[in-house]
């Protein structure tokens, strides 16, 4: 006999020869009446779903073809579908399908209609979504919306699952964000809390603090009618300050007590000097203060020898009246020639 036949297609006739030798595991003989190579006649039984090996049967009946589809259809692999097949091989577990598959139609779809037989889906096999459904959200930012949605649900008392199927999003991701936003929350809670105790701090105080037996002496002496310069003196403060804590007490009177009053008293040289020097820039309630006068006084005083309408007056200068006061350091006040 001539050499062993290579690269030639295999007809009916010869598959058919094939199979009856693989049935009796007959190698040899099939090698000899089909004039091929034992690798080329072990690898187009393998095709066939046949084998030349006792391990695994040849003839496939159709339970197990209706079996070995079923398996698949369930999403198993081949591997592990074989090891359901009995004396059947990996190997001509995938053998079988890929002809069942060539012979009805040409893809599992098909392979599976044929058999009458319903793939499963992972989500019926695992209870579980599709990893390809929860991958379209699961890099996607979280919107405004998202965080407005899982709040009210979360409120209302929705579950992780509940509100991660409203969102397209896994469970995971909602328990996650949810701690997100708790942190925020509370973040912003204690920057607002520190605001307001910023906001309700007041400026270090520019005097000191007073104390009780300082605040009676000061509310005795206003009692009595004592000027602030006084009361100032006698507690050891600055006068501003005693004015300051004359209104945080809310201290209402003149000035001056009636009976202390020097309404109607000539004014002095010392007055009216004190006056034109200070009254343009201190005002009258520091005069009145100091000359035990009602601030009233002093305006109408500043009026008749024209305080704040001319410079203020320096030590070392005389002013004299437009006609009937002359003032100076030494003489006082009198009548003009």
């Amino acid at each position: 006999m001539g050499g062993c036949f290579s690269g030639i297609q295999w007809t009916l006739e010869d598959d058919k020869a094939l199979l009856s030798y693989a049935g009796a595991f007959n190698l040899d003989g099939a090698v000899q009446a089909l004039n091929r190579t034992p690798a080329a006649c072990q690898a187009r039984a393998y095709a066939l779903g046949a084998s030349f090996s006792p391990a695994s049967l040849s003839v496939w009946t159709k339970a197990e073809d209706r079996r070995l589809v079923e398996l698949v259809a369930s999403g198993l692999s081949l591997s592990k579908a074989a090891a359901q097949m009995g004396n059947r091989t990996s190997k001509a577990c995938t053998g079988r399908l890929s002809k069942l598959v060539e012979r009805n139609g040409g893809s599992r779809a098909s392979l599976f209609a044929a058999f009458g037989v319903a793939p499963q889906t992972r989500k019926e096999r695992h209870g579980r979504p599709l990893k390809q459904d929860s991958a379209l959200n699961r890099r996607r930012p979280w919107t405004a919306g998202d965080d407005g949605m899982l709040l009210k649900m979360a409120d209302e008392g929705a579950t992780a699952k509940a509100i991660a199927e409203a969102l397209h999003r896994l469970p995971e991701s909602v328990l996650n964000r949810l701690a997100i936003l708790d942190g925020m929350a509370e973040m912003e809670a204690a920057e607002e809390a520190a605001a307001q105790e910023a906001s309700v701090q007041t400026e270090p105080e520019r005097f000191p603090v007073w104390t009780d037996a300082e605040t009676a002496e000061l509310e005795a002496l206003f009692a009595e009618g004592d000027p602030v310069s006084e009361i100032a003196l006698a507690v050891g403060r600055e006068q501003a300050d005693v004015r300051s804590r004359i209104d945080a007490l809310g201290l209402q009177r003149m000035i001056v007590h009636p009976s202390r009053s020097r309404a109607g008293q000539t004014f002095s040289s010392e007055e009216d000097m004190a006056i034109l020097r200070e009254y343009g820039t201190e005002g009258a309630m520091p005069l009145a203060d100091r000359y035990g006068r009602a601030p009233e006084e002093i305006s109408s005083r500043a009026a008749v020898i024209g305080a704040g309408l001319r410079p203020a007056l320096q030590p070392d200068e005389k002013f004299v009246s437009s006609g009937t006061i002359a003032l100076d350091f030494d003489g006082g006040c009198r009548a003009c020639a």
